[in-house]
């Protein structure tokens, strides 16, 4: 499968090293899909580079789009340290591919300190409401066509738990992941992730 993707804006080698990271995702993760890299364009996946946070449509909801309007918004500039870039962008990345936040797994063990982590996403960069910090964080998946591998803690897709954040004994504490993990490449690799793209 063939997945155009095309940036608004950015600088050639910002753009150059979004796609050497995203990449990973076929080279490391072994996902049965081709990127096809285009500075300009209308491609199926459209990156932006705003001020509007990091976010990406998930998988097939990109077709839903307006043609004009991006599908992925990366809040990087090319100071960003690379570090920071790979985690960003293979984040994001998942959710173009059709893989939704893995602290949200129906099952998670995780018992969430909820005035902490509301403080938390309230402030900037974040300045989420209530509803947001609910909907992205709190609230697990409900979809019956949601498909799962089981709940694993060093996923790509999961959110950091800090300490403080979880009313676990022990707690739970989640790092920033940064590297595609065991259970992402297993499940990207696998047979049933492709309908959803």
């Amino acid at each position: 499968m063939n997945l155009t993707v095309s940036f608004q804006g950015g600088t050639p080698g910002l753009q150059k090293r979004v796609a050497k990271i995203a990449n990973k995702w076929i080279t490391e993760g072994g996902a049965g899909v081709n990127f096809n890299f285009v500075r300009e364009g209308r491609g199926v996946i459209r990156i932006a580079f705003g001020k509007s946070g990091h976010w990406s449509r998930v998988g097939r909801s990109a077709r839903d789009a307006n043609q004009s309007d991006p599908t992925m918004n990366l809040m990087v500039t090319d100071s960003t340290n690379e570090d920071e870039l790979q985690r960003v962008t293979l984040h994001e990345f998942g959710h173009a591919l059709g893989l939704m936040h893995e602290h949200r797994q129906p099952g998670n063990p995780i018992i969430w300190n909820k005035p902490v982590v509301l403080a938390y996403y309230k402030k900037p960069p974040n300045n989420w409401d209530s509803a947001m910090v609910e909907a992205q964080v709190f609230k697990p998946y409900e979809s019956p066509t949601s498909i799962s591998n089981g709940y694993h803690p060093d996923s790509i897709m999961h959110y950091p738990i800090l300490e403080g954040w979880s009313k676990n004994s022990p707690p739970i504490i989640v790092g920033w992941n940064r590297d595609l993990s065991q259970s992402d490449k297993d499940f990207i690799s696998g047979p049933d992730v492709y309908p959803k793209l």
